[in-house]
């Protein structure tokens, strides 16, 4: 079980995914393996995996008090505009940061790990939520056909 390349039960490879999951060198590597599904173009897995996630989030999002999802009602109110507000922000942040600290990933400036893409994230969170709520009022008081596409 010591080997890297084991194919683990070839009986369940093969339904849906292109490429055999293997046992990896710890127990994390093998659900690594596993999860490692093919997205284009969709295989079974993968299309099972995400509708079941999301099937799972919807029944547990559907019993939260209203006031515990105002956040996310926000941005599902402007979906387009949090898209684009995104980009933008994270394309000046990564210019500030380029004019201040320089290049530390080829041409461009990089965080330098997950936790830190996620703590990004997490600290945008609060500025692109302020934006959100002040567009979604916008969006209320104009009659604007093409707001709505926003």
């Amino acid at each position: 079980m010591g080997s890297l390349v084991q194919v683990a039960h070839p009986e369940l490879n093969g339904y849906g995914e292109p490429v055999p999951w293997v046992v990896g060198a710890t127990p994390l590597k093998t659900v690594i393996s596993f999860l490692n599904l093919t997205k284009y173009p969709p295989s079974l897995d993968f299309l099972l995996l995400t509708l079941g996630v999301g099937a799972l989030l919807l029944a547990l999002l559907e019993r939260m008090p209203a006031r515990g999802l105002a956040l996310l009602t926000t941005f599902g109110a402007a979906p387009l505009f949090f898209y684009l507000a995104h980009l933008y922000l994270l394309h000046g942040l990564n210019s500030v940061a380029l004019l201040a600290f320089g290049p530390n990933q080829g041409a461009f400036f990089s965080v330098p790990d997950i936790a830190a893409l996620w703590g990004l994230a997490a600290v945008l969170l609060l500025p692109l939520g302020f934006a959100c709520r002040w567009f979604v009022k916008l969006k209320a008081r104009t009659n604007s056909a093409w707001m709505s596409y926003l």
